[in-house]
């Protein structure tokens, strides 16, 4: 499968580049008068394949790169005379051509499929050509081990979701009961407010956050190029009518597409030690997402581990989480928010990261 996806990656950038160029002769005419390329590297990051790509090298990056792909950028002097680039493979004392899109000396950047035996050790150079002539090789790049894209999929360690209930007293006057409640087995993140469409003295409102803790130790050290937090949503329920007016149980729906998680953060403690409310803070606030299967960007979190900082797992935060003493109370005394509350399949949470050495 990853052969055949690099394979139409490729060929994507190759018609959005251009065709590749004659290769070059097999007796190499150096001319000193054409400057040769610099600063030959390796990169995993996206921008810059887009500044050495524009946008056919970027979105083969995009493509390429998780399938193990080998992006290599160059510099070139602005101003210089050349029709466009080689690449050569040589290490060994080889120089052998390797083929790449012909685009002038405006794209600076190759994008090379996976070898059957892999980048390991391998080392490349580039010239630029004007014609039969080219100019002397750039300075070498070798490819260290795991030096292109991998792919870790990490289940978690530790789970938990934290609830607060409030319930009605015995009347409307009365301030009624709270509550918190914690689970290892059902994990549910949003609000839910109910109130009885006949009896506004009869109301019931919930709140949960549920946390997840992954082991991160294999991509400690590593640089991160992606990491995702995957959910599948069981069930939600969604009221749909407006704040502050009278509640109507029909427009309370239920689906099993909706996530109700509105941010991510991360855990303050440990967390799975307790069993009280989770303590978080919020790193990054996605919204509401369309299922079943939803995908959340944690990137910025996992570099975080990776480089060392603590970790006390993610934490998911539902929309406009009440912080009143009794969430939000009864529809005669307002309440913050529409109910949005979803509870996920547990034996379908996973952190994937992508990752380089």
């Amino acid at each position: 499968m990853q052969s055949s996806v690099s394979a139409l990656v490729l060929a994507a950038f190759f018609a959005l580049a251009g065709p590749p160029p004659a290769p070059p002769p097999a007796t190499h005419v150096q001319s000193t008068q054409i400057s040769a390329p610099t600063g030959l590297k390796s990169t995993l990051d996206q921008k810059t394949c887009n500044d050495h790509g524009g946008f056919a090298g970027g979105l083969a990056c995009k493509a390429g790169l998780p399938n193990g792909m080998l992006a290599l950028v160059w510099n070139y002097c602005s101003g210089c005379q050349a029709d466009g680039f080689h690449l050569y493979r040589v290490d060994g004392g080889r120089r052998d051509a390797v083929s790449i899109p012909a685009n002038g000396t405006s794209v600076t950047i190759a994008l090379l499929d996976v070898p059957s035996d892999g980048f390991s050790g391998k080392c490349y150079a580039v010239t630029a050509y004007r014609g039969s002539a080219e100019s002397a090789l750039s300075a070498q790049f070798c490819v260290a081990g795991g030096s292109t894209i991998q792919t870790v999929s990490l289940t978690p360690q530790h789970s938990r979701m934290s609830s607060k209930t409030a319930t009605a007293g015995s009347n409307c006057l009365s301030p009624g009961v709270t509550g918190e409640g914690s689970s290892t087995k059902v994990f549910s993140v949003g609000y839910y407010h109910y109130v009885d469409p006949h009896n506004d003295c009869d109301w019931h409102n919930s709140v949960d956050r549920s946390a997840f803790y992954f082991d991160v130790a294999s991509i400690v050290h590593k640089t991160i190029s992606s990491a995702h937090l995957h959910l599948r949503v069981a069930w939600t329920s969604v009221y749909n009518g407006s704040p502050g007016k009278n509640y109507d149980f029909k427009n309370m729906l239920t689906d099993h597409s909706t996530s109700c998680v509105d941010s991510i953060g991360v855990g303050r403690e440990y967390w799975w030690e307790y069993e009280d409310w989770i303590a978080g803070d919020i790193v990054t606030s996605p919204g509401r997402y369309t299922g079943p299967d939803v995908s959340y960007d944690v990137t910025q979190i996992v570099k975080t581990w990776a480089s060392g900082g603590s970790n006390f797992g993610i934490v998911l935060f539902g929309e406009s989480e009440p912080t009143d003493t009794y969430l939000g109370r009864n529809r005669t005394n307002g309440f913050l928010s529409p109910s949005c509350q979803t509870s996920y399949d547990p034996s379908v949470v996973t952190l994937e990261v992508q990752y380089s050495s």
